[in-house]
């Protein structure tokens, strides 16, 4: 198996379960009759059908002209390690999201991640870190008036 077809599997694998528990929410009785269902629904429509999609295509390609899977990783060790130090953030993002507050948790990720991928170029990994959060909070959570965790900074007024 190729990395394509092995990556479609993995998609029809996630997208599945998730389609499955978006269509276990409860329906809705009261505001509009798309409900908060629909987008989850989407979502893992969307996943399930790109995963289809990227293993029929990849199937498509004689079999002489793919490149097997290495199950080594040594050539590509470098991106599993991004790509899992990804992931560990974005949990411990999660975990700590209601705790300290949207701004807050969204600053520390935002700029780790920036510093893993983007490297030592401090100016853009802070101006992004900082703006990012700063300018969708005040979209969403004042402008918009949606709640957001604010956590740590409960205190302030807006």
């Amino acid at each position: 198996m190729t990395k394509n077809q092995i990556s479609g599997l993995i998609a029809v694998i996630i997208g599945s379960v998730y389609l499955f528990m978006a269509l276990q929410l409860p329906r809705t009785t009261i505001g509009d009759k798309i409900g908060p269902k629909m987008f989850p629904i989407l979502i893992g429509s969307i996943a399930l059908l790109c995963g289809v999609l990227l293993f029929l295509r990849e199937s498509k390609i004689p079999k002489e002209k793919r490149s097997a899977f290495d199950w080594a990783f040594k050539a590509e060790k470098q991106v599993y390690t991004k790509i899992a130090t990804t992931i560990i953030l974005g949990i411990a993002y999660g975990f700590t999201l209601r705790i300290a507050g949207y701004v807050i948790t969204t600053i520390l990720f935002m700029f780790a991640v920036t510093r893993l991928i983007n490297g030592k170029h401090w100016i853009e990994n802070t101006l992004i870190s900082l703006l990012f959060p700063i300018v969708t909070y005040v979209v969403f959570a004042i402008m918009l008036g949606l709640s957001l965790p604010r956590g740590w900074l409960s205190f302030l007024p807006f």
